[in-house]
Order: structure tokens, then C-alpha cells, then sequence
């Protein structure tokens, strides 16, 4: 590999720029760089309903009429708040119309009842001359579409003092609404409305606007006198279709709200694998003010105790779609014992309405393990004529504490019939780890054939067979396991391949040497005067065995210098006539070496110029 341009400001003759550039002159074997450690795909339990079987029951609500609200516009509103504003006065002459909220779910309403009616119960007040009368409709809506109407006559007009307009007490009119025999719905962004019209004929002339002393009023939010309420009394469950959801967030798994739910997790994990994330999702029809509190809570298998019960704020919540979601995360302490663990959602509303949603529960594992890599082992594994290939499997025991298991292993893939049998470093290939948070690295050998290897499988599928005792003391089969590694055919012997980098981090990139096309010849790199560059070159062994490199300098700018370090150690490398060697780096591995580059002294040498350089294996100098 040849490398690098080095150049002058033309500012200053005490600044010196230097470049890298990269020129092939030999084939190279693109081999990528090791990569982290597997975590073998687990398997998951299929769906399960989120809520309780049994349907949730219809309850009583009382709908309070109020003041109006910039929400819900008309002349006043419906609440399931009690008002605790003061009393407040309408014109039923002139048309009132009381309007909810706008539902963010559908609401399903029924009356009481064997005639299914929703009772209507307002404070009214009549006033006229004797012998004036009234008649007085009230209307049931949902959205713009009329539920129910039913009309009252009113006699006996209150005749208020003259000197001082009172007098005249408020009585309540009762209404009953036919909600129909199966009830009716408001749809989600509709609003349950009451409209309430009067036409008064007073003593001499004939009520309406401006219709003398004859007049039709509705009192509502908080009485003055009685402490009473306007209200309409109906049966629904506006909390109807509230659910929980247990997902995990680690890479292997996904958490949000339509990923596949995680029911069995396992005591002794680790700690990113013990993490839980619950997705809440709380359906209140009214809305959010309608919402008091919401507890999830999960107890101990035997319900004894609580794990832990989260009380939801109202800023945890936003409105998403028909409900009101929020997540929580609860990382379970290491060695939790094993079982069943129910999970419930209470929701209460404002008017003491509880409802409990009973989740699945999850599962504490007794047994069960996870299979990853070690540190060192890559994913790919190499290998090469005549070569012995050695593989590590890291089985942890994330099940309870007390279980004591046996894990045998098998190497599932067929290997060609000149390839002798596997070996394990156990006898049977069976691993024994006592208690939750044992581990045990078993290792495959496996012997490569010399001559043609296109047979070899392209990779190896490695099973892991998990067995306990059960309670009848029989041994019996509780998880399996895979892991899969690709297999890849290498030269005992091969080219490096090398990165090129401008700093320490690794963070710019000047050069790699299976990427010609993305190297800027003309970008520069700025050496001042007096100082020492540092670029550093990543050997990066692409062969089965452990092999050291040999740099070679084969051109440089007349009067610069350089050195070559071992990066992690610090020693400079060592020196074989005109080549630098380094250490052994083993098979896959990477070493980090620094370059130095001094600029010339003297202010008159030359600044700008072409560092070559060649790195070759030592065992094989045609392997550069």
C-alpha cells in the first residue's frame, strides 16, 4: 500500500501542509472488520388478549349541566365534573343548548329501567301574569342527530314582586329520555348535546323575544339556595377498552405499542434485558379531565405482595388516536424468584367509577439461558486448508438462582463427509451450571481437510439444548437455543487491509485500502512548522493465522523524516533494514500503529511532497 502528499501553505514558509495519498500496487483481499458479539434470536410466546375476559359493567353517571366553555361552544355545558362555579341563568325562550366535549372515543349510552330511559333532571323557573303558560321542549342529541324529545305545559306562572322582581322560587322539572331498546352511541369527535326551547303565552300578549314579563329560565352549575345540580342520569362505561402492554426495549426485541408483546423473562439476565416497558393506554370517552387516577400495578406470584405500583400523573398521558397512552419503565432487581407475576390497570374517574384491567401476567423463568460470544470470538469465523478452527460459545444461566441445569450443544450444520466429526471441550458436549448467573464458555474444534473446500458450508448453526429436573424429580427438556455464525474460506496467509486515519478516534478518515474510489487525492493535512504530524494506519490481519506485517517507505519528500509506534504501547517499531515490523496481530485482529512525520528544519527544504509506503505479511511478502 503507498501512501501520502505532503505540501506547504503558500501563506507561509513556517506552515507545511501534508496529505495522504493512496495508489494500489497490489491486489488486496476485502475482509470486514470483526464484528461485535451475537445475541441469538429468543423465541416468543404467540399474542394473548391484552384486557379481562369478562366484559366491564355498565355503570351511573351523572352529566352536570354548566357553564360554557370555549370547548364545548353552545350556551352551556355537560360535564361529569361537579360545578363549583356559581349558579348561572338561561333563557330557555331564547333556546338553550348544552354541549360535552367532543368524545375522543365512542361512548355507548342506555337509560335505566325496563323502559331504558335517561332521566333529565332541571331547576326551572316560570314567570308571568296569572293564567300565562308555557310550553317547554327538551331535546336528547348525539352529534346533530335527535335521540329522544319530550315536551312539558307549565301553569301557575310565579308572579314576581313588583318592586323588587323576586319572589319566585326554582322547582325541578323531570324528564325521561327513551334511550331505545339497545341504547344509543356518540361518536368519537361528536358531542352529546341537550337542547332545552320554551314558547311562553303570557296574560295580555304572547311570549318570545322581547315577550313582556312572561319568561322561561334554567338554572344550572351550583345552585345558590340548594346546592343542586342540574344533571342528566345515564348508564354507560366511558372507560371501556383500557389496556397494558409489556414489551422489552433491547435491540433483540422492539417496545412499541404493535410490537409482539414479551410474557417470559428470566430472573438472572442482564440488566438491559431486564428492563420493562409498559405501554398504557387509558380510554375515557370524557376526555382526560374525566380521569382521577391510574394505578398499574404488579404483584408477587403468590399476591402477597406488590412489586411495585406506578401512579400515572396527568403529564405522563397525551391523547393519541382514541385514548390517552403512556409508557413506564421498571428494570426488576437480579434474582427475582420465579413464577407468575399478574399485572393489573385500575382507572378511576372523577365520580368514583373504578375499573381493573387484568393483563396476562409475565413469567419468571425457573430455567432458561442465553447464548451470545464471547468478547474475542467474531461472528465470522474463519477458516483454511489443514487449519484447526477453534469456536467459543458464551452460555449464560439467566433462570432462577436455586435451578441447576445441563445445556448440550450440537452443531446442527452438516459438515462435508472428508471433514472430521466436531469436537467439544466437555464430554457429551454437556455443560452443567449451577443456580442463575453461572456462565461457562464451551468451545467447538473443528479439523479442516487439506485440498478443495467449495463444499464447506457457508455457515454454522450452533443448538443449544437446555435440560432441569421438573417437580417429579424426571428430567425433562425446558429451552432450546441457536446461534449462528457465518463461515468464511481465508489463505493461512493474507493481504492486510489498512485504514488510514488523521486522529486519535478514529473519527477522519483519510484512507482505506479496499475503497480507492472514496479517497481525496487533493485533500490536504497540516503539519506546522517545527511540530510532528500524527496520522495513524490500522493493520487490520485478514488471514487464518497470526501474522506480523512489514512498512516499507518507498518514496518521501527530500529532508522530512518519520517514525513508526505501536499505538497501544508506545515502543517504536522495530527496525529490519528498510523495513518496519510489527507486532504479531492474530487472526481477525486490528493494531493501531502512529506515524510520525517531521517536517525539514531547514525553512528553505521542501514542503510539499509524496509519502509511498507498502505493508506486506512477513510470512508472504507477495501479501500486500
Amino acid at each position: 500500500m503507498d501512501l501520502m502528499l505532503v505540501g506547504e501553505s503558500g501563506n507561509s514558509r513556517r506552515s507545511l501542509a501534508l496529505g495522504m495519498v493512496v495508489l494500489f500496487l497490489c491486489s488486496l483481499l476485502a475482509v470486514m472488520a470483526p464484528a461485535s458479539p451475537l445475541s441469538q434470536p429468543i423465541s416468543q410466546l404467540d399474542e394473548s388478549p391484552v384486557v379481562a375476559s369478562s366484559s366491564v359493567p355498565e355503570q351511573t353517571y351523572e352529566l352536570y349541566l354548566d357553564a360554557p366553555t370555549s370547548e364545548t361552544r353552545g350556551q352551556g355545558s355537560i360535564t361529569t365534573i361537579e360545578p363549583n362555579s356559581g349558579q348561572e341563568e338561561g333563557s330557555a325562550i331564547s333556546g338553550l343548548e348544552f354541549r360535552s366535549a367532543e368524545m375522543i372515543s365512542d361512548l355507548y349510552i342506555n337509560g335505566s329501567g325496563a323502559s331504558n330511559t335517561a332521566r333529565l333532571s332541571v331547576y326551572i323557573q316560570f314567570r308571568g301574569a296569572e293564567g300565562s303558560t308555557a310550553d317547554v321542549t327538551f331535546s336528547l342529541k348525539s352529534g346533530d342527530t335527535q335521540i329522544s324529545s319530550e315536551s312539558r305545559q307549565l301553569e301557575d306562572a310565579c308572579s314576581p314582586n313588583p318592586f323588587t322582581g323576586g319572589g319566585c322560587d326554582w322547582t325541578i322539572i323531570e324528564v325521561e329520555f327513551d334511550a331505545g331498546a339497545n341504547g344509543f352511541m356518540v361518536a368519537k369527535g361528536k358531542q352529546l348535546k341537550i337542547r332545552i326551547d320554551a314558547q311562553a303565552t303570557c296574560e295580555g300578549n304572547t311570549g318570545g323575544i322581547g315577550g313582556g314579563d312572561c319568561a322561561v329560565d334554567i338554572a344550572f352549575g351550583k345552585m345558590e339556595s340548594s346546592g343542586g345540580y342540574s344533571r342528566l342520569q345515564i348508564m354507560t362505561n366511558a372507560l371501556s377498552g383500557s389496556s397494558v402492554r409489556v414489551h422489552s426495549c433491547n435491540e433483540a426485541y422492539g417496545c412499541n405499542w404493535n410490537d409482539a408483546q414479551k410474557f417470559e423473562w428470566s430472573p438472572n439476565h442482564r440488566p438491559s434485558f431486564r428492563e420493562m416497558q409498559f405501554s398504557v393506554e387509558v380510554r375515557d370517552a370524557f376526555g382526560r379531565d374525566d380521569i382521577e387516577e391510574v394505578n398499574l400495578i404488579m404483584d408477587t406470584p403468590n399476591g402477597a405482595n406488590v412489586v411495585f405500583e406506578k401512579n400515572f400523573e396527568d403529564d405522563d398521558f397525551k391523547l393519541d388516536n382514541n385514548g390517552l397512552v403512556g409508557n413506564f419503565t421498571y428494570t426488576y432487581e437480579s434474582g427475582i424468584a420465579a413464577g407468575d407475576y399478574p399485572i393489573r390497570l385500575l382507572v378511576e374517574d372523577v365520580q368514583g367509577h373504578a375499573v381493573i384491567f387484568e393483563h396476562p401476567g409475565i413469567t419468571m423463568l425457573e430455567n432458561d439461558i442465553y447464548l451470545t460470544l464471547p468478547s474475542n470470538q467474531p461472528d465470522v469465523v474463519l477458516f483454511a486448508p489443514g487449519a484447526v478452527v477453534q469456536v467459543e460459545i458464551l452460555v449464560e444461566h439467566t433462570g432462577s438462582s436455586s435451578s441447576s441445569i445441563d445445556v448440550v450443544f450440537d452443531l446442527e450444520t452438516n459438515l462435508p463427509s472428508s471433514w472430521s466429526d466436531p469436537q467439544w471441550s466437555a464430554p457429551s458436549s454437556t455443560y452443567t451450571l449451577n443456580g442463575g448467573g453461572s456462565s461457562v464458555i464451551p468451545e467447538l474444534q473443528l479439523e479442516v481437510p487439506e485440498g478443495d473446500l467449495d463444499s464447506a458450508p457457508d455457515s454454522l448453526d450452533i443448538e443449544a439444548r437446555v435440560y432441569a429436573q421438573n417437580e417429579l424429580g424426571q428430567t425433562e427438556e425446558v429451552a432450546i437455543r441457536t446461534v449462528s455464525l457465518d463461515f468464511e474460506e481465508v489463505d493461512v496467509f493474507a493481504p492486510p487491509r489498512i485504514f488510514v486515519y488523521e486522529d486519535d478516534e478514529h473519527q477522519k478518515q483519510i484512507a482505506d485500502s479496499t475503497r480507492e474510489d472514496a479517497y481525496d487525492e487533493t485533500l490536504s493535512h497540516y503539519v506546522d512548522a517545527n511540530e510532528v504530524g500524527d496520522f495513524y494506519i490500522d493493520v487490520f490481519n485478514t488471514g487464518f493465522q497470526t501474522d506480523s506485517f512489514k512498512i516499507r517507505i518507498l518514496e518521501q519528500p527530500e529532508d522530512w523524516q518519520y517514525r513508526f509506534y505501536d499505538n497501544d504501547t508506545g515502543f517504536e517499531l522495530v527496525e529490519e533494514g528498510i523495513h518496519h515490523i510489527t507486532p504479531d496481530i492474530g487472526s481477525t485482529q486490528i493494531i493501531t500503529i502512529r506515524m510520525e512525520v517531521y517536517p525539514p528544519a531547514d525553512r528553505d527544504g521542501v514542503d510539499i511532497g509524496l509519502f509511498e509506503l507498502a505493508v506486506a505479511s512477513k510470512e508472504d511478502s507477495e501479501l500486500r
